[in-house]
């Protein structure tokens, strides 16, 4: 393999190149994506070495290679608890891996010391007080034994303040100028002659764009390449977007949507999911009138993405915050109608929501 040759010369842009290139002929190239993954760990790239691992584990699920990776790029991303499962995992395969058992060594220390900070934290949240200063009176006190505390105080004299700058004294009037450049002074000066000039052509105004809507396909894509490409051309219009999976069928999911390929698809279908097919809200410019909702199309949306290939060991990790309360929004929808109650426990146990 050409991407193999590069790596062994060091030449890892060149060799991510070629790996990529041959992902692109055959997406479930384990060996590429495997490989792949060393190179953007080498280069830092912690997010692609996740999604890369991730893939990789999806179609192997005990490639020890691809757990080692996935939990060096977790470690990187701050995903403590994530990499701790990917090595716990590895190490019941090869319980003597050296790199492994070091590497969970120290996860589990810098663990047990995140743990003891917040621990103290919440302790010294919880018993901690503020102590005020003692505020002095600044009432005078009274010298002596008894006698009226009022008249043994001093008191204050105020005195008449000066002004800072003496007023000067009065200047005589000026006489009346009686010769003949003082007139000449007092006369109005001459305004300057303002002339316009008219140009011989006016500015073209600019004209506005005109986008042409794209029309929405009724055949579900065929390949994440045509998935992508519809997508796009939807941007800005969420209903056309939610029209669009409303003709998706269960098949589509596992034949074209591949998370690791393409997180940011991922996020905007669960957003579409909450937003439009579920409380029938079209948010963002374009919305227009919606498709109303569809608690029937939201509910077939999200099986369907639970049951791409790689959900449990690979889409979760690709889930932010953002996506998962996109998730509670539509089950809690979906909960409401007695006929989706155990649609929506099933989809919250799946997502982990």
């Amino acid at each position: 393999m050409a991407g193999n040759l590069c790596l062994g010369r060091g030449d890892l842009v060149g060799a991510e190149a070629k790996y990529s290139e041959a992902l692109a002929l055959d997406p479930a190239n384990s060996a590429a994506l495997n490989n792949r993954a060393l190179c953007r760990l080498k280069v830092r790239d912690w997010r692609g070495a996740c999604l890369d691992a991730a893939a990789v584990l999806a179609l192997e699920p005990h490639n020890a290679k691809a757990l080692y990776r996935q939990a060096v790029s977790l470690e990187e991303l701050g995903q403590t608890a994530q990499a701790l499962n990917a090595l716990t995992a590895l190490l019941e395969m090869e319980p003597s891996n050296k790199d492994a058992l070091g590497r969970r060594g120290r996860l589990e220390k810098k663990a047990r010391a995140a743990k003891r900070r917040t621990s103290a934290k919440a302790e010294g949240a919880a018993h901690g007080t503020l102590q005020t200063p003692k505020r002095e009176s600044l009432e005078p006190k009274a010298q002596g034994g008894g006698g009226d505390a009022a008249a043994a105080a001093p008191k204050m004299v105020v005195a008449k303040a000066e002004p800072l700058i003496s007023e000067a004294p009065p200047q005589p009037a000026a006489p009346p100028a009686t010769t003949a450049a003082a007139a000449a002074a007092a006369a109005p000066s001459p305004q300057p002659k303002v002339t316009k000039t008219v140009p011989s052509k006016l500015a073209a105004s600019p004209q506005p764009k005109i986008r042409i809507k794209a029309a929405v396909p009724t055949d579900p894509p065929k390949s994440m390449y045509e998935l992508e490409r519809v997508w796009r051309s939807l941007k800005d219009q969420p209903n056309d977007r939610a029209r669009y999976l409303c003709g998706f069928k269960q098949a589509t999911y596992k034949k074209a949507f591949k998370p690791c390929q393409a997180p940011d698809l991922l996020s905007e279908v669960v957003e579409i999911c909450a937003t439009t097919l579920a409380t029938g809200q079209g948010q963002g410019p374009g919305a227009g009138p919606g498709v109303g909702r569809d608690l029937a199309a939201c509910c077939r949306v999200l099986k369907g993405l639970a049951k791409t290939a790689g959900f449990d060991s690979m889409t979760k990790l690709l889930l932010s915050e953002g996506d998962k309360a996109h998730v509670r929004v539509a089950c809690a929808a979906l909960a409401a109608r007695p006929k989706y109650a155990q649609d929506a426990q099933d989809l919250a146990s799946a997502f982990g929501v």
